[in-house]
């Protein structure tokens, strides 16, 4: 802990950065499945070749 920080507040800062962690892994997450979606679409619209 850094001097001159009291206890609240250093416990505080860990809390609050491990919230933006999580809020960053959340946003992460949903744009893998947004791009996952958006190729499974894409290759659905895509024309067949036929023989």
């Amino acid at each position: 802990m850094p001097r001159g920080v009291p206890r609240r507040q250093a416990s505080l800062q860990k809390r609050i950065s491990a919230q933006q962690r999580s809020h960053f892994f959340r946003q992460l997450n949903g744009l893998w499945q947004v791009g996952q979606t958006l190729v499974g679409k894409s290759a659905f619209l895509t024309p067949r070749m036929l023989p």
